[in-house]
């Protein structure tokens, strides 16, 4: 696959979903699902559905991405296709998104009762007086750093003196980034600094770029589908970011009130979905292409295979939150640290 089917393919999602979410605001509605808990795009239906075990209706119930369908979230696809969700009563639609931060958003407003958020913005959030609640975390440690070819030779943060970089406008990758920097005694006058948008990985190969902002389960699957298995990466947290879950499955506190119950299914029924799509990963991603044609395969396998590699239990770790709360406050990101104990919780974890 070439460096240009990738783009290509990366922005034709992107696109598609830019374009829904346009449509739904001239008609005055929400965006259309990208896909729902209906049967693959294609004639052949799921490996199995099955109904709900008891004899109530499903609740419908939509889940925001933080971002486009792709192999980080292919087990939340699997458990639509093998009716995990529904064994549990929920009716699952999901919808994508081409902007990063806009999940907290739909979810602190209500518009979204959940889906997933970065967890810097979480805390961004409540520290706005936008309060939503993290209930799982998707990886125990932070995949966030620099990626880089070998050729470029970066190897230490010392190395990256000179060079020009791409950092994402999310708040916490500017930040982790100037701390890195200031923790070998650089600043951004020592680097050129642009936001590389949708399209990290595919500078770096064109040569536009030294190194770009990337996390450690999605970046390298991209390189490795252009044959590229050798890389240098430096995270964050070596430098002295904090070393936090990237995200977590995200809920809006009013609504997590009244729907703990839900909340617990979901989580249970996502659980499910993650036991099945790692046995069953060539299957999961056959279902997922169904569903998707313009994705790659070979790619959606690759990224799944390293979120699945940084997966936790879902456990919250409290102290980690607080840290990364607090390093906000001390980074100026936020004007005042917030408790992590009225944001995070493990009391729906299954």
């Amino acid at each position: 696959m070439t460096e240009w089917t990738v783009m290509k393919r990366t922005l034709a999602v992107a696109i598609a979903a830019a374009a829904s979410l346009s449509l739904a605001a001239c008609g005055g509605g929400s965006a259309a699902p990208t896909s729902s808990s209906a049967a693959p795009t294609s004639s052949a239906a799921p490996t199995s559905s099955a109904a709900p075990t008891s004899g109530a209706a499903s609740m419908p119930l939509n889940f925001q991405l933080s971002w486009f369908p792709g192999g980080d979230n292919l087990a939340f696809w699997a458990g639509l296709d093998q009716g995990f969700f529904l064994e549990e009563g929920i009716d699952l639609t999901i919808d994508s998104a081409t902007d990063p931060t806009i999940s907290q958003k739909l979810i602190a407003t209500g518009e979204k009762p959940i889906g997933i958020a970065y967890a810097g913005d979480i805390v961004i959030s409540n520290a706005s007086g936008a309060p939503i609640t993290a209930i799982w975390a998707l990886t125990d440690e932070s995949p966030f750093g620099l990626i880089s070819l070998k050729d470029a030779g970066i190897t230490k943060a010392e190395d990256l003196k000179g060079k020009t970089v791409g950092v994402t406008s999310l708040p916490t990758d500017q930040a982790f980034f100037d701390t890195m920097l200031k923790s070998v005694g650089l600043t951004r006058d020592d680097v050129t600094v642009v936001d590389p948008g949708l399209a990290g990985v595919q500078q770096l190969l064109a040569g536009t770029l030294d190194a770009t902002s990337a996390i450690i389960n999605y970046e390298p699957a991209v390189l490795k589908s252009e044959g590229i298995d050798s890389y240098d990466f430096l995270y964050y947290s070596q430098y002295g970011a904090p070393n936090a879950t990237f995200y977590a499955i995200t809920v809006n506190p009013e609504w997590l009130a009244d729907n703990g119950d839900v909340a617990t299914k979901f989580l249970r029924a996502y659980q499910k979905s993650i036991t099945w799509t790692n046995a069953n990963v060539d299957e999961a991603v056959r279902l997922f292409i169904e569903r998707f044609p313009d994705q790659d395969a070979e790619l959606t396998k690759n990224i799944y295979l390293g979120e699945a590699a940084i997966m936790g239990t879902g456990s919250n770790d409290l102290g980690q939150w607080q840290g990364l709360a607090d390093y906000l406050q001390a980074d100026g990101t936020i004007d005042a640290s917030v408790d992590a104990k009225t944001f995070v919780t493990n009391d729906y974890l299954p």
